[in-house]
């Protein structure tokens, strides 16, 4: 009986085991048909990472796991609302499918589609898959990069990217990019988000937006050459060491000055041809002046903070070439910050120094760099942008966990990941972070100098010197001399360095407060760089080495000093007593440059007189012109003066800057750059037929230009017969700019152009220009009194992002009065706009500003104009308080309000107000 009852069980268990098998079959099919599918692709037709025989096994390990996972999710109840911002693709199935049909190049090829944004913005967009690597294109979650519509850009971004996490802790790439940002580094928009496709839920992906021309736009760069650096697989060279800095006919662009050819490449040469040139003064001058060292300096920061050897001999260099500044300036991306790839190990501890390229090894060794670095750690901590780092951090990273819990292709490449995986990936990121902060406040703000000196040495001639022999990484701000009295009137000191033609020295800026003497000069130790060797990404390591310095004090006479104490002072202004050695260590500079790069008077040049230049004369150091100079200009002869200038006539004795002869070619151009010029001064100077200079690394639009130059001062001066090139005075990246009581006639286009500027016009005449009277680019500009005389085209362009606030003066006879446009503003008040063509225009011309062009009229007149204002769909005009004509039949775009603070849209007052210089047109 019992043996008849088990036969019936087992019969019931075999007649329901369907319910069993098939789910069980049915799942092992899928798995089965998943790995042939994405075998096929990758084992066979691509033959990627090795190809049959290393592939196969992680190809069946992430189905399997998929499998299960997206079982686990169909299965699962409840929902997991993680908080993260969410985007959202619509594409048609054939365009995906057409998207997958032939990887990775049928990827490459854009699909129209949509999108819903996370401020629930819709639109049509292009789509397409991006990035080199397998784990982009290939697996379950790709990559994507979106393409807007040139009038639908979201938050100032027409391309950005929507990237697969490759990493555990999913963190790494956005918080990268924060510290890039908190550093003051060129670095794009990121996001962490949840991604849906159809519907379909796609998991956590990081939102990046593209570096471009507008990416530069944006953040308030000129259009300029982006020189990529990439030489790794398709790019790379067969046959050759694939390091970029030996090659610089291999960088390729992200955007292009298109005041040259697009293939124009002079600036990534010189710098290449630079690194090769043996350490001494010509290097370091060189590098100091085609490298923003501060900018470099802060990027080495980033990169020891971050732990990144990402940016290496062979790829992933993005440098900017500021056609004004004409520097260099890094851009952050693909920064793979805290990399378990570069993880430190005992044998290759957290490095100080960078030193995964030429570029690199080179610069570690100049002063200005390190000095640099260590200025940007220390306001890095003394922000306490740290700790917000880590506080973002634990609750970013809170919410990632959230959302891999519904995430159904959870993977870190082809690796199978989970919940717990994250988690724990979040607090090892976390607790990495941490201590590499640690190790540098400790080192950068917290550690002491170490420093000793040596005794007090007297020549017998009233001359005094002082070794002072710094070690380890901590530098020196500047010290302190505490004498027994004051120091005589007439007593001079020199900072001296040792190298292998003796020491070489310069006068050092001092402060004399009674008994104590302060000199401000940055110390730095000596770097000794370790021999490359293989075997681990952090193999390049770099350890202190001491350097003596010399400090010599020349006393009038035969005068004798009573030194009490020579104190040292860090960035924080802490004050250290510096320890008498007698066995002070002298170490040579050696490889080292720049190390007194601080130090030094600044030399002087005064012209007087009649003076005739001919060709290219550049000042280093500043330049005085006395009252009555008159330089004659050759033919193409400039000037470009590297330092502050301080030309003052008189009404009487003005200063004049004019052709050599009458009616010969025109002459180039006058110029002032870098903040050495800053404050720089003109008054009653003359300026006549000049036009303006290029070569390969440099461009000078106009008779008169000043570049990267705050405080400039312009007064009672008049500029004449700009011929040749587009304006007659060019001002960029100039802030605190003033322009009084001028003059400026019969320009051949623009008379005054101002890109990236702030500042004040007053009491000006503008007559006779070809084009434009005042050209604004990405600039702040108030104009008070102004008179604006026959212009061809426009009296004020206000374009590209600028403010305009304008007080009184006319517009009187130009083509078209005040113009603004693209993402621009103004606030006209109290002018009058006589016999222009037009009087008012606003519309939108760029697509890269995402708008138009926005104005309010207060209390002004309009007399004669053949047309009177008019606006495109994208912007608008508000009258308030001015006799107009009547609006009727007009343009729709323009509005007549009783008050701005009531009767403007808000979306157009708030922008007002956000900008400082026009916040006082809505709210008086």
């Amino acid at each position: 009986m019992k043996r008849k009852g088990w036969k019936k069980y087992m019969y019931r268990l075999w007649a329901w085991s369907f319910i069993v098998t098939i789910p069980v079959t049915a799942m092992f099919v899928v798995w089965l048909l998943a790995v042939s599918e994405r075998y096929q692709v990758l084992g066979v037709r691509l033959d990627v990472q090795g190809g049959e025989a290393n592939l196969l096994h992680p190809i069946m390990n992430y189905e399997w796991y998929r499998t299960k996972r997206r079982l686990g999710l169909v299965l699962a109840t409840g929902d997991s609302d993680s908080g993260l911002e969410t985007v959202e693709l619509w594409l048609s199935k054939s365009g995906e499918n057409e998207l997958n049909s032939d990887l990775p190049r049928s990827g490459r090829e854009y699909a129209k589609g949509k999108i819903t944004l996370p401020d629930r913005s819709f639109g049509k967009v292009s789509l397409r898959y991006r990035g080199d690597m397998m784990h982009h294109w290939a697996l379950a979650k790709k990559s994507w990069r979106v393409k807007t519509k040139k009038k639908s850009l979201w938050k100032g971004l027409r391309k950005f990217n929507l990237i697969v996490p490759e990493t555990w802790a999913i963190l790494e790439e956005h918080f990268g990019y924060r510290i890039a940002k908190d550093l003051g580094l060129l670095a794009p928009v990121s996001e962490i988000v949840n991604l849906r496709v159809d519907g379909a839920n796609r998991g956590v992906h990081t939102l990046v937006g593209q570096v471009d021309e507008l990416f530069l736009r944006q953040n308030e760069r000129m259009p300029g050459d982006l020189f990529v650096g990439d030489l790794l697989l398709g790019d790379a060279l067969r046959g050759f060491e694939n390091k970029v800095f030996d090659l610089p006919g291999m960088w390729t662009k992200a955007a292009i000055n298109n005041h040259f050819a697009d293939e124009h490449a002079a600036s990534i040469f010189r710098l290449c041809e630079v690194l090769d040139w043996a350490p001494g003064p010509a290097k370091a001058k060189a590098l100091g002046d085609i490298l923003d060292m501060q900018a470099m300096g802060r990027f080495a920061a980033y990169r020891s903070l971050v732990q990144t050897g990402h940016v290496d001999s062979y790829h992933n260099w993005k440098l900017y070439y500021d056609p004004w500044r004409n520097r260099f300036e890094p851009v952050v991306l693909d920064p793979n910050a805290w990399g378990l790839g570069w993880a430190p190990t005992p044998e290759h501890p957290a490095f100080e120094w960078p030193l995964f390229s030429e570029f690199d090894r080179v610069l570690v060794h100049d002063h200005r760099y390190r000095w640099a670095q260590h200025k940007a750690l220390v306001e890095f901590f003394n922000a306490s942008q740290g700790e917000a780092i880590l506080r973002d951090m634990e609750s970013m990273g809170a919410r990632v966990v959230l959302a891999a819990e519904v995430d159904p292709a959870l993977a870190f490449s082809i690796l199978p990941s989970s919940v717990e995986r994250v988690a724990g990936g979040v607090q090892a990121l976390r607790d990495r972070a941490g201590a590499y902060m640690q190790a540098l406040r400790e080192g950068h703000v917290h550690a002491s100098a170490q420093i000793v000196r040596g005794p007090v040495r007297a020549s017998g001639s009233g001359e005094w010197t002082i070794p002072v022999t710094l070690e380890g990484w901590k530098p020196v701000a500047g010290v302190r001399l505490h004498f027994a009295r004051a120091v005589p009137a007439g007593s001079q000191f020199f900072w001296g360095v040792q190298d292998s033609g003796g020491w070489a020295e310069v006068e050092a800026h001092v402060t004399r407060v009674g008994d104590t003497v302060a000199i401000d000069q940055p110390l730095l130790p000596g770097v000794h760089i370790e021999p490359m060797q293989r075997g681990h990404s952090f193999s390049h390591t770099s350890s202190p080495r001491p350097l003596t310095y010399r400090l010599r004090m020349q006393l009038p006479g035969r005068e004798s000093v009573d030194l009490r104490d020579l104190v040292s002072l860090d960035l924080r202004g802490v004050g250290t007593t510096i320890p008498l050695s007698d066995a002070t260590v002298v170490g040579e500079l050696g490889g080292d440059f720049a190390a007194l790069f601080q130090a030094g008077a600044v030399p002087v040049t005064t012209w007087s007189g009649q003076k005739t230049l001919r060709g290219l004369t550049e000042i280093h150091g500043d330049l005085i012109l006395e009252k009555g100079t008159t330089l004659r200009m050759g033919e193409a002869a400039s000037v470009i003066v590297h330092g502050r200038l301080q030309a003052v006539g008189t009404p009487q004795e003005p200063i004049r800057i004019v052709p050599a002869v009458a009616g010969q070619e025109p002459w180039g151009t006058f110029a002032i750059r870098t903040h050495k010029a800053d404050g720089s001064v003109l008054e009653q100077v003359h300026f006549e037929g000049g036009s303006g200079y290029m070569d390969g690394l440099q461009e000078y639009s106009a008779m008169f230009s000043a570049h990267d130059v705050d405080g400039l001062r312009i007064r009672g001066c008049s500029f004449e017969k700009g011929l040749v090139v587009d304006d007659m005075v060019h001002v960029v990246y100039g802030q605190d700019l003033q322009i009084e009581d001028s003059r400026f006639s019969g320009a051949l286009s623009d008379a005054l152009d101002l890109d990236g500027c702030q500042g004040l016009i007053s009491k000006c005449q503008f007559e006779g220009s070809g084009n434009d009277a005042i050209d604004l680019m990405m600039s702040q500009i108030e104009v008070r009194d102004t008179v604006l005389k026959r212009s061809g085209d426009k009296g004020v362009s206000v374009g590209e992002g600028s403010r305009l606030l304008w007080s009184g003066g006319r517009v009187e006879t130009c083509g078209i009065g005040i113009q603004v446009k693209d993402g621009s503003l103004a606030w006209v008040r109290g002018a009058v706009f006589s016999s222009n063509r037009q009087a008012l225009h606003a519309y939108k011309k760029n697509w890269q500003y995402g708008n138009g062009g926005h104005g309010l009229v207060q209390d002004c007149e309009f007399q004669g104009n053949e047309v009177f204002a008019d606006a495109d769909k994208h912007s608008s005009w508000y009258f308030a308080g001015s006799r107009i004509p009547e609006l009727e039949g007009m343009s729709s775009r323009l509005h007549a309000v009783e008050e701005f603070r009531e009767d403007v849209p808000e979306e157009i007052r708030l922008r007002f107000e956000a900008s400082k210089l026009l916040r006082g047109a809505v709210r008086p």
